[in-house]
């Protein structure tokens, strides 16, 4: 199994990896994909997965990251594309419109999601200069995620994917992957596993979002990559397939979008 979203540098879980890692493989997750959110966590993203050749990495900024993007920030995202070897795709890059409850007029709201579209196009720009896939963060922002992306038709898989059937549909008509979390073996996430009941099992992704969303079970706990396969059972269950074809159509699937050998 892949797990296609953890975030292993963080120091709960860079600080043990080794562990972490043999605790991933002891359960069948042998392979974790490790974007990047911050400017800060660029190198520390690379870094991390050039200790492991099961490790690979996303360079990106994060959108609610979108205001403190500089050029200092753009100038090392591109050296680590020239020089790094682990980098298979641009993320965890998109739009975030749901914090921003706090701003107090429409008119910085809006500069607040210019802000967000610029830096996002310019990470688009990126993937597809470099031939990279992008891992997409649209939280409360659809209709323009979904206006800029479909606009460029670039290899996607939308992260943390817990919405409505309508919006997999759409997505699923641009050719995108759906990549789903913990949250699907929530009790009270029905709705979700209706959704991904639909879903062609060769469009969807296995993802922690490590170290949060720990699945029903070891909520409160930190997430870590091992926690892939609660959300495999859970589409297995939910599909009444074998955990083992789970296994196998969405490895497949990551492996070609990525890349991966």
């Amino acid at each position: 199994m892949i797990d296609t979203h953890a975030h292993l540098y963080y120091p709960a879980l860079a600080n043990q990896l080794g562990d972490v890692l043999d605790a991933a493989r002891a359960v069948g997750v042998d392979r974790v994909v490790v974007p990047a959110t911050t400017g800060e966590s660029l190198t520390s993203t690379v870094d991390v997965c050039e200790l492991s050749d099961s490790l690979y990495a996303g360079v990106g900024i994060h959108p609610t990251e979108a205001d403190s993007y500089s050029d200092e920030h753009r100038g090392k995202i591109k050296e680590l594309l020239e020089g790094a070897n682990s980098i298979v795709s641009i993320g965890e890059v998109g739009l975030d419109y749901y914090h921003f409850e706090e701003e107090k007029t429409e008119s910085e709201i809006e500069a607040k999601k210019s802000i967000q579209k610029t830096v996002f196009q310019e990470m688009m720009g990126l993937a597809a200069g470099y031939g990279l896939p992008l891992i997409i963060h649209s939280r409360e922002a659809f209709a323009d995620t979904y206006s800029l992306l479909a606009a460029q038709k670039q290899p996607a898989v939308i992260h943390c994917f817990a919405s409505t059937e309508e919006e997999a549909e759409a997505w699923l008509d641009l050719g995108f992957y759906l990549s789903v979390t913990g949250m699907i073996t929530y009790k009270k996430n029905e709705a979700l596993r209706e959704v991904v009941r639909s879903v062609p099992l060769e469009r969807l992704f296995l993802e922690t979002d490590a170290p949060y969303l720990a699945p029903e079970g070891f909520r409160g706990k930190i997430c870590e990559p091992k926690h892939a396969r609660q959300v495999a059972e859970c589409i297995a269950e939910v599909k009444g397939i074998s955990l083992e074809e789970v296994d196998r159509v969405t490895t497949a699937a990551a492996e070609q979008f990525f890349g991966l050998k």
